[in-house]
């Protein structure tokens, strides 16, 4: 089993603490759950007081500052009575720091000088990760995570044969990482080799696993990397947009299967334009157009909402590979002559020619469908504008139909109105006749009856007169004044009464038969 000694792991945790979905430089939803984390399930693994208490010293974040130290009064936190091994304690360090749009969570774990020369087996290291309590699973780093292993062989390892070295220092770092990680199957990670300040450095590469194992060669390599005024600043940089480039390019791969999904679905609406050709009542046909309209539309708008998210991907790529070249240069130029970073080299060239073009590649290819979508849009639109003309044209003759008929119907009833009008005239014309008529009759039958009267009245004196001309043969009519008229004649007597009750006769059918008056 390999020895080492001087240890030093350092996680490097990276979590946005915005999110451009809630709003410009608003906080992302789960902003806080990495310094959480660290103030719960690390302080408690590590039994670390200073963890357990940290948030309440971060300063407030500083939304316009690129860069920002959050721990106040210190730079650093310094960590104590780490147990490494039943009879090692370790230190540490932790640092939070605001990296434009992401928070840093930067944990240094390390020996006292008084143990550094301890050898210690590669799986004692195991205390550096108790439990695993740094492992990706647990943190849950929303943009990812990095370690970086510095250790020294306890006993050096001088072979003439540079490529059996390197296999050595292989073995030293495949148990290292091992130690640290029981878990990971290290024959299943992608492992690559370089140099930094002339001492090997080692890659081992996988699905949320990121960790570089420095193992010492060159004397003076730790003191180099400590002396360098920027690099570490610059690794955590590189680092960064590392992870930033991977995060936008699994993005613009749920973005670009977004909008597939889209298309394929926009493409399951075609069939519905011969149906509707097909169809023959013009009122339900152009209620299915404006239906189909309204929903690919809505597919349109998510299409382009999703190539808009796409566009932004590319040009976030593109920036961060900018910024990634940039903290790699600055590593460059603070490297040894010998020094060489081949794992990062092919990242950068894997970054530039396979992931942004690719999102290149794929933003032309959905540009097209984007274009089926307008075309689709423009033609239903067309379709519309003629369905409706047409309907148009339709509702107005039909309005002109209605409106003879109304016009018609206007002239019926007002010849209807004249007849009932003229009716109405011959009415009151004929029921003044009838009322004349009625008039005239009743004077007609008054004068009747009043002659009817005057002749019977007439003839029943006469008839009187002539029954009582008797009574003048027996007894012969004295005049008042002759002296032997001492009584009325009984002929005066017999017409005068039958003159009289006439009279009274006559009177009475004058009142019956005269006409009233009416108020």
């Amino acid at each position: 089993m390999s020895e080492i000694k001087n240890p030093i792991f350092t996680l490097y945790a990276f979590h946005f603490w915005s999110d451009f979905d809630q709003g410009y430089q608003m906080p992302a939803k789960n902003a806080e759950t990495l310094w959480q984390t660290f103030a719960t399930t690390v302080a408690t693994a590590f039994n670390s007081e200073e963890l357990k208490t940290f948030r309440a010293n971060l300063h407030p974040i500083q939304e316009n500052e690129p860069w920002q130290d959050l721990i106040k009064g210190q730079r650093k936190l310094k960590l104590s009575q780490i147990p490494l091994t039943p009879t090692l304690q370790a230190k540490g360090a932790f640092h939070a720091e605001k990296l434009q749009d992401v928070y840093l969570a930067d944990l240094t774990l390390f020996l006292d000088k008084t143990d550094r020369k301890i050898p210690l087996l590669c799986h004692q290291i195991n205390g550096f990760n108790p439990n695993n309590v740094l492992s990706y699973s647990t943190l849950n780093p929303s943009l990812g995570q990095s370690f970086f292993l510095y250790a020294e062989p306890s006993k050096p390892i001088a072979l003439k044969d540079y490529r059996i070295l390197i296999n050595k220092y292989r073995d030293v770092a495949d148990n290292c990482v091992t130690g640290l990680f029981p878990d990971t199957r290290v024959n299943d990670i992608q492992v690559k080799q370089g140099q930094l300040f002339g001492s090997p450095i080692f890659l081992y590469e996988a699905e949320n696993i990121y960790i570089l194992v420095w193992l010492k060669f060159k004397e003076n390599s730790l003191s180099c990397f400590i002396n360098s005024d920027n690099f570490n600043q610059s690794l955590k940089t590189l680092l960064c947009f590392r992870h930033k480039i991977l995060f936008t390019t699994q993005q613009s791969k749920q973005y670009y299967q977004r909008a597939q999904t889209l298309a394929n679905q926009l493409e399951q609406q075609i069939p519905r334009f011969s149906e509707i050709e097909q169809e023959t009542d013009d009122e339900k046909r152009l209620k299915d157009l404006k239906t189909l309209l309204k929903d690919i539309r809505q597919l349109g708008f998510k299409y382009s909402q999703t190539l808009r998210l796409l566009r932004e991907c590319y040009n976030t790529t593109d920036t961060n590979i900018k910024n990634f070249q940039r903290a790699f240069t600055e590593i460059n130029q603070a490297k040894l002559t010998d020094d060489c970073f081949p794992f990062w080299d092919s990242f950068l060239d894997l970054a530039k020619n396979t992931y942004l073009q690719q999102i290149e590649t794929d933003l032309n290819y959905l540009l097209a469908g984007q274009n089926l979508f307008q075309e689709m849009i423009a033609t239903i639109r067309g379709m519309l504008e003629i369905e409706q003309i047409e309907a148009d044209r339709a509702l107005e003759e039909r309005l002109v139909e209605q409106v003879e008929i109304s016009r018609e119907l206007h002239q019926d009833m007002a010849a209807q109105v004249r007849e009932s009008k003229d009716l109405q005239n011959k009415l009151v014309t004929l029921e003044g006749e009838i009322k004349e008529s009625s008039e005239q009759e009743s004077i007609d039958s008054r004068n009747l009856n009043i002659t009817i009267g005057v002749v019977g009245g007439g003839m029943a004196a006469a008839s009187v007169i002539a029954t009582s001309y008797a009574l003048i043969e027996e007894q012969p009519i004295l005049m008042p004044w002759d002296a032997q008229a001492t009584t009325v004649h009984p002929f005066v007597k017999s017409v005068g009464l039958s003159l009289g009750w006439g009279l009274v006769l006559a009177i009475i059918l004058l009142v019956l038969l005269l006409p009233k008056r009416t108020d």
